[in-house]
């Protein structure tokens, strides 16, 4: 009995110490991939930030909704600090349609925001896309490609809190948005974080 209770023992210490070791060396393993897979998106990330600076002036990161209303956080960063001069009006907390000068803009703006989303949602097929140093996109869709980045030409109004009227300085500029990429486990989400390029 004795001898058969220490051959259990043994049998179920060897197991445990077996599956321990397995899962420690998965665990690297996975920790590995992981690690590499964020330093390849963050290296990304960094490269397109890069792009979006050589071609806009200011980087402002807000928030949208379904209704097409995108608000600047209620902090002012570097460049909104910019911004603010540049238009020598405070922005940190508004919807960027409210920096607009005319209703007619901000009803173009917010069915730009609109198709934003709308394009981010339907995106599901362009992310096992890769791009080959030759330029090349592989997908499992010949010939597809990811959609044209879209840029907004309006007016902002200076120094004036109320809408556009006659007489007040704009300014013209080129808005473009772009989604933050969102977890996959976020369902029944009603807000958006993009970053807004000016």
């Amino acid at each position: 009995w004795t001898e058969r209770l220490c051959l259990l023992c043994l049998d179920v210490g060897s197991k445990l110490a077996m599956g321990i070791a397995f899962v420690i060396i998965r665990a690297n393993e996975y920790h590995r991939t992981l690690t590499s897979v964020l330093k390849h998106v963050s290296t990304s990330n960094v490269a397109l930030i890069s792009i979006l600076r050589g071609s806009f002036d200011f980087m402002l990161p807000c928030t949208a909704d379904e209704t097409g209303n995108c608000k600047l956080p209620p902090t002012s960063a570097s460049d909104m600090l910019r911004l603010e001069s540049e238009l020598g009006r405070p922005i940190a907390g508004l919807q960027i349609g409210e920096l607009l000068c005319d209703e007619r803009e901000r009803e173009s703006f917010t069915a730009y925001v609109k198709n934003t989303l709308r394009q981010a949602e339907t995106q599901d097929s362009f992310s096992m896309m890769t791009l080959s140093t030759q330029g090349e996109w592989s997908t499992e869709h010949p010939g597809q490609a990811p959609p044209v980045a879209q840029v907004l030409n309006c007016r902002m109004a200076c120094g004036i809190t109320a809408p556009m009227e006659k007489g007040h300085k704009a300014v013209r500029c080129a808005i473009h948005l772009s989604v933050v990429p969102q977890s996959s486990l976020t369902f029944g989400q009603t807000s958006w974080r993009l970053m807004a390029a000016v």
